[in-house]
């Protein structure tokens, strides 16, 4: 914000003030194995992929360690699994063409809500 300001010939330095803040999602390794195993057996194990850490972040840590002041539990152990929306004819353009798939929050996001939505009620 400091540099955007600087570049925009602000007269005076921003304010910066958090008003939230979010944990990071710490998922539990055997638990997500677990859930891994249980979409290879539903979907097939070429439909289930790793996914690479990330840092975003959402209010859903708060239901494992981080939000023990809340929710008062020992020992609640996260898992956490991203779920693809897109249709194989998508799919298999963005990777002819080199080019990323519109994330969640993009403005040309489209979901397959023919695939995505019968495959999310089964996971």
């Amino acid at each position: 914000m400091r540099a955007e300001c600087a570049a925009a010939e602000c007269p005076r330095e921003p304010d910066v003030v958090r008003v939230s803040s979010s944990p990071a999602v710490t998922p539990d390794p055997a638990v997500t194995e677990a859930v891994r195993g249980a979409h290879r057996a539903e979907f097939g194990a070429e439909r289930v992929a790793a996914w690479p850490a990330s840092l975003a972040t959402e209010d859903f840590g708060l239901f494992g360690e981080a939000g023990r002041e809340l929710h008062g539990a020992l020992g609640v152990r996260l898992g956490y699994w991203m779920r693809g929306t897109t249709g194989m004819a998508a799919w298999s353009r963005a990777r002819a063409r080199g080019t990323p798939l519109p994330s969640n929050h993009a403005p040309d996001f489209a979901p397959d809500a023919r695939t995505a939505l019968p495959a999310g009620v089964r996971a």
